[in-house]
């Protein structure tokens, strides 16, 4: 028997993408009726019908997913979102999940539900490294896994992830520098507002303040600013009181997806102040405050797309045995209230 064509060649002999060659072999989306027929064409040229799928379906195998996410704030509920919508679309290749849920705020937390989950014998992992470090016990265990992880949002050096999801979370504070300065003048302040403890060990937004700075350190004479509030017991009452003080317009960088608590104090100085705001992230509050003018930029991280791009990873490599990308770096996207009405959020 002739060798049988992967996906990976139909899609690169009928010059369209894999997904594109995905939804025509399984009759999902549109796709244009020539489109279909080449696709169709070289499938049945290349012996696909004795393909995976048909061994799959003949041994009723069946793939379970864990999913371990911290379970405190509506960012990663977009994640899990993501992640429905691709299980709904392979649940037909036996694919279902499991769900580890974490804290945030709780390292023993994070290590009882990485522990339950490789515990579990799932098929593939997804989760955030975002809050471990190096001398945390469940990084050696995944070091040492034979289960396949995808990592969301943020990526760790020196792990053998399958694949990581999200964006260049420093380029991304290099973008917010450009845009808290683009159009102004050198005489302005910086502030970068934190919320909690663990916003200072949260690997994203430590790699977007590094950006920040890297930016601002081509400038000479601004001013910067850095608050935690919890770390510092200081109040957002009393973060308006000393951005008062300032003498110089204030531009605040929120490298979060809480912008929006800030802002509910905040905004009511935003005028007297000249102030220019950019944060993350579109839940349901920021882009509240968007609409409201209280927030000028949001950036964008997809976090729908990251979880269903994921799970997409996950199925490639299980299902079509095809190779995946390393490192899937999303666009950084700026939004406003002027383009936010195109965005899936």
């Amino acid at each position: 028997m002739s060798k049988r064509i992967t996906i990976k060649e139909i899609a690169q002999k009928a010059e369209v993408s894999i997904g594109t060659v995905d939804r025509v072999l399984h009759n999902r989306g549109r796709v244009a009726q020539a489109t279909k027929d080449k696709i169709l064409d070289i499938a049945k040229k290349g012996n696909y019908t004795s393909n995976v799928y048909a061994r799959n379906l003949k041994l009723n195998r069946s793939y379970t997913i864990a999913v371990v996410l911290p379970d405190d704030n509506p960012y990663w509920d977009k994640h899990r979102a993501g992640i429905d919508r691709a299980i709904a679309e392979f649940s037909a290749m036996g694919f279902t999940q499991q769900e580890f849920v974490v804290s945030s705020k709780s390292e023993e937390s994070r290590t009882t539900a990485i522990r339950a989950a490789l515990d579990s014998n799932p098929d593939g992992l997804i989760l955030s490294p975002n809050m471990l470090t190096r001398d945390d016990e469940v990084v050696s265990l995944l070091k040492e896994t034979i289960v396949p992880y995808i990592f969301v949002d943020a990526t760790m050096d020196g792990m053998n992830h399958l694949s990581f999801v999200g964006q260049d979370t420093l380029q991304s504070g290099i973008m917010a520098g450009s845009i808290l300065s683009n159009a102004y003048d050198s005489n302005f302040c910086l502030w970068i507002v934190t919320l909690s403890f663990s916003d200072t060990q949260n690997k994203a937004i430590n790699r977007r303040i590094e950006g920040l700075e890297t930016f601002f350190a081509r400038q000479k004479g601004i001013k910067i600013t850095k608050v935690n509030l919890e770390k510092e017991g200081l109040s957002l009452s009393g973060l308006k009181a000393r951005l008062l003080k300032e003498d110089k317009p204030v531009h605040l960088f929120l490298p979060h997806s809480k912008s929006h608590l800030v802002l509910d104090e905040i905004h009511t100085i935003r005028k007297q102040m000249n102030m220019r705001v950019v944060g993350y992230d579109l839940v349901a509050s920021n882009v509240k405050g968007l609409k409201n003018g209280w927030i000028d930029y949001l950036i964008d991280q997809q976090p729908i797309n990251q979880g269903y791009l994921a799970m997409q990873a996950l199925y490639k490599h299980l299902i079509l045995k095809s190779e995946v990308i390393k490192n899937q770096y999303l666009p950084l996207d700026i939004i406003t209230k002027e383009n936010m009405m195109y965005c899936d959020y």
